[in-house]
C-alpha cells in the first residue's frame, strides 16, 4: 500500500463555497420552523413541493444536502431518493411524516444518510445538517493511494479533501455512508473490525442502522471491487465483522 501525505485545503477555498439545501416537502412546515436560522448561519435555501420538481431541482441547482419527505405527489420520496442515488452521493436526511421502522430501514438501505420523524426539533435538525455537511466536506484533506497488486486499474484512491474515491482513473458515486464505511475500514487495513467498532467510527447509534449495515456494505462492494461476488477489498469475517484488504 502507496500513501501519498495530507494535503492540506485552503482555508479561503473551503470558505469560498457555500453550502446550499434542497428541501422538498409538500408543505411549508419544515421550510418555516428552520428557514430563519439557515439564512443566519449562511445556506442557500431551494424547495420543491414533489417528487418531479424535487429531481428537476436536483438537476438545475445540484445542492450541497437534501432534505427529504418521503410522502410527495407524482412521484414518491424513496423514488426520488433512489434516482438520485443513481448519478450522486449528496448527503440526504428524509424527514418524513411517515416514520415507521420498515421505511426507515428502506430509506437507509437506498441510501439516506439521516433519518427524522415529524415533527422533529429544529435545533437537531440544523445539528444534524452541520455534521453531516461537516463529514461530507471532511476538509481534513487526507488522500491514500490503496495499491493492489493487481495492477492500477485496481488501485482505490480515498479523497477525503474532495470527498471522493476512484478505482483507477474511474471516480466512484458513493453514498456520504458509504464512503464514511470505506473510510473507517482503509484506515485499519488488514485489521478486522467488528460490527460494533464500525458502527463507532461511523458515527451511527441507531439499532436500525445495524440492521442496515450489511446492505450498505454489500452495495459498497459492488462499487469498488471488479468482481463483488469474489471480493478483494473488502472481505466479510463471518461472526465477526469486517476488513479492508489493500
Amino acid at each position: 500500500m502507496s500513501l501519498v501525505l495530507p494535503r492540506a485545503t485552503p482555508a479561503s477555498n473551503a470558505q469560498a463555497h457555500t453550502a446550499s439545501i434542497l428541501i422538498v416537502d409538500p408543505t411549508s412546515d419544515l421550510m418555516e420552523s428552520i428557514s430563519d436560522q439557515l439564512g443566519t448561519d449562511g445556506y442557500e435555501i431551494q424547495q420543491a413541493a414533489d417528487g418531479e420538481q424535487a429531481l428537476l431541482a436536483f438537476k438545475l441547482f445540484r445542492p450541497d444536502l437534501i432534505l427529504l419527505e418521503t410522502q410527495l405527489a407524482k412521484i414518491p420520496g424513496l423514488d426520488v431518493l433512489r434516482e438520485i442515488r443513481r448519478i450522486s452521493d449528496v448527503p440526504t436526511i428524509i424527514v418524513t411524516t411517515r416514520a415507521d421502522e420498515a421505511d426507515r430501514v428502506v430509506g437507509l438501505e437506498l441510501g439516506a444518510d439521516d433519518f427524522l420523524a415529524k415533527p422533529c426539533s429544529p435545533r437537531e435538525l440544523l445539528a444534524r445538517i452541520a455534521a453531516l455537511l461537516r463529514r461530507s466536506r471532511c476538509e481534513c484533506g487526507n488522500v491514500r493511494s490503496l495499491q493492489a497488486t493487481h495492477g492500477t486499474q485496481d488501485t482505490i484512491t480515498i479523497d477525503r479533501g474532495r470527498h471522493q474515491v476512484l478505482r483507477g482513473d474511474e471516480l466512484l458515486n458513493l453514498t456520504a455512508t458509504e464512503f464514511r464505511i470505506l473510510d473507517a475500514l482503509a484506515s485499519n487495513s488488514d485489521q478486522t473490525l467488528t460490527r460494533g467498532q464500525l458502527l463507532d467510527m461511523v458515527g451511527r447509534d441507531s439499532a436500525i442502522f445495524d440492521r442496515t449495515l450489511d446492505k450498505h456494505v454489500a452495495n459498497l462492494r459492488k462499487k469498488i471491487e471488479i468482481n463483488a461476488s469474489h471480493p478483494r477489498h473488502l472481505v466479510t469475517i463471518f461472526g465477526v465483522g469486517y476488513r479492508f484488504c489493500p
